[in-house]
């Protein structure tokens, strides 16, 4: 009897001990099978794409985390084949095994720890991160959430090639109502759509602070048709050779009027997209210039302490309310160009004050009014308005000066 009492309680023991090295071993099975589980879910949302998982852990009362997420696109051409690299992934959902195993987890919450996304220009012109739009399988949205973002903006084909950086991404995603739309302000979800709003802040190369918000209008059946608004703030941007020569070069080209600019801005801009509207996108940009230098060898001195307001929309850029000094003479011009290509036409109105005539002013001048001013030999201040227009193939100047203080030879 006594032999079987002691039998009995070392097959307790066993078992129990059983029991302790079984449970690790029955975790990290569960465990693996959700890592796999996810690679292969994942995949189906990112067509083309490889998608990998380092390890993934099962939180009782909590969700699944996943760690290292890498998103690769295998046939990439040119550099960065790499699209996005997140350490942590975070989906909230019901824990109960029962559950996760007939099928996807119903998420009410994913939260993107330090992700880094890498968007590089291809050589046929497109960008990398085009095709990690993911296809949207879920009816039910859940909020998303990342947390200490990075995008990293590449393009090997400017020479030299040229990066930007956005950091600390912080951006929230919440499901919405569909957006109301002028001939149905009380719109509702339909079929194959998703709304949501999203908020958040970032910084960037030569940049203190991006805040945004806007709304999307995802269509799941084809997502290329989606609409998106967006609007914020952009403070302390600095304008200077490094910033022109980091921008992606479709930006750079856009920008041949303003390069030799320097100086600090703060914009507000509001943009719009809708695919299947006459004219798909609609920006606007106001800016805030202060501080500014601007050198250009047609000017006879570089113009100093400019500062007023520009707006920028996609029909071209306005020029409101701008002042500057040229050495002792002030400044104050408004202006307009149509458009963004190299002869767009282009419209200047300005007043000048107290302008020296001196042999700065004459070298500036063409050849054809230097000849002139030898004949007469000026010498004084001048004030004068000036109204330059461009029609995409000749400057036409008209000048009308007032003589103050000026002597004739």
């Amino acid at each position: 009897m006594n032999s079987c009492w002691f039998l009995f309680k070392w097959g307790v023991l066993g078992a129990v001990i059983g029991t302790v090295f079984a449970i690790p071993q029955l975790s990290r099975r569960v465990d693996d099978e959700f890592r796999r589980r996810a690679e292969t879910q994942l995949a189906q949302h990112f067509d083309g794409l490889k998608v990998t998982v380092r390890s993934a852990e099962l939180v009782p009362g909590r969700g699944i985390l996943l760690r290292g997420l890498t998103v690769v696109e295998p046939d990439a051409e040119g550099p960065r084949a790499e699209l996005a690299h997140v350490e942590d992934v975070f989906l909230t959902c019901p824990t109960e095994l029962d559950k996760l195993i007939q099928g996807e987890p119903d998420v009410s919450q994913v939260v993107f720890r330090r992700p880094t996304f890498y968007n590089t220009r291809r050589p046929d012109g497109s960008w990398s991160l085009a095709k990690l739009r993911p296809r949207i399988r879920h009816k039910k949205m859940p909020q998303v959430r990342v947390e200490g973002g990075v995008v990293e903006w590449f393009d090997p084909l400017k020479n030299p090639s040229s990066s930007v950086t956005f950091r600390d991404i912080q951006l929230t995603f919440a499901p919405a109502a569909r957006p109301p739309g002028p001939s149905d302000p009380h719109a509702i979800p339909l079929p194959d759509h998703q709304a949501c709003t999203f908020q958040g802040t970032f910084a960037a190369d030569m940049v203190r602070r991006i805040e945004l918000s806007g709304t999307l209008d995802l269509n799941r059946r084809e997502p290329s048709k989606s609409k998106w608004t967006s609007e914020g703030t952009i403070e302390g941007l600095e304008l200077s050779n490094e910033f022109y020569r980091v921008l992606p070069e479709p930006w750079e080209t856009k920008l041949d009027l303003v390069r030799s600019l320097r100086g600090q801005a703060k914009l507000e801009f509001h943009v719009a997209h809708d695919p299947e509207a006459p004219t798909p996108s609609h920006f606007r940009c106001t800016g805030h210039l202060t501080r500014g230098r601007l050198e250009d060898s047609r000017l006879p001195r570089p113009l100093t302490e400019i500062g007023g307001l520009f707006v920028a929309t996609e029909e071209g850029v306005t020029m409101e309310r701008l002042a500057a000094r040229c050495g002792r003479a002030t400044l104050q011009f408004s202006g307009r160009r149509n458009g963004y290509e190299e002869r767009s036409p282009v419209t200047l109105k300005g007043e000048v004050r107290e302008l020296e005539l001196d042999q700065e002013l004459i070298d500036a001048l063409p050849e054809s009014l230097r000849s002139q001013w030898h004949r007469f030999l000026p010498t004084g201040q001048v004030n004068a308005d000036v109204t330059f227009s461009y029609d995409g193939q000749t400057w036409r100047p008209e000048l009308s000066v007032q003589c103050d203080n000026v002597a004739f030879t």
